[in-house]
């Protein structure tokens, strides 16, 4: 979802058939389905994907709970939606909670200039820039009734890390009732 050229290249070589879709931009790609509010996709059938990806996406939605089941609904039977929240927006102080911080993000906050304190790149954009608990994410995916995970990924040489969460479809629904 919402991926620049550099991404879609590297998710073809792992998969040859995709849909790319979008609510902002078409990030130069002539088949993005565009105006694609992720939180509502009538649009896209239930129980087609068997992968869903999105980096840097739920970042910007408050309602990220509402994106997290609509895609479970575009799942697959065992399908898996696999989500990156940016590092920085995870607030330890909200809990499960979400907070928008304001609604003129879209890149780094903190680059602000003049008297404003809006970023170049956000300037009038009335992008959300959110906040989440450290148990939010989890709670998204319970909530679609979708089995929540993570995969750590650690880089022996820099000591960093950073943390994928996961929802999966269970093959059998009735698991979580």
């Amino acid at each position: 979802m919402s991926a620049s050229a550099p991404e879609r290249l590297l998710v073809s070589k792992y998969w040859r058939r995709t849909l790319h879709v979008s609510l902002l931009a078409d990030w130069k790609d002539p088949d993005c389905l565009t105006n694609v509010d992720i939180t509502d996709m009538p649009q896209i059938e239930a129980n087609r994907f068997g992968l869903a990806l999105a980096l840097c996406v739920l970042d910007y939605i408050p309602k990220a709970g509402r994106a997290v089941a609509e895609v479970g609904r575009t799942l697959k039977l065992g399908g898996t939606f696999i989500y990156w929240i940016q590092p920085y927006r995870i607030d330890h102080r909200l809990g499960s909670g979400t907070k928008v911080r304001s609604w003129q993000a879209y890149r780094d906050p903190d680059h602000v200039y003049g008297n404003a304190g809006e970023s170049r790149a956000c300037a009038g954009s009335s992008i959300p820039d959110c906040r989440f608990g450290p148990g939010a994410m989890a709670g998204w995916a319970k909530g679609a009734g979708l089995i929540p995970g993570i995969v750590r990924i650690r880089d022996h040489l820099s000591e960093l890390s950073t943390v994928f969460h996961t929802a999966k479809k269970p093959h059998d629904p009735g698991l979580l009732r």
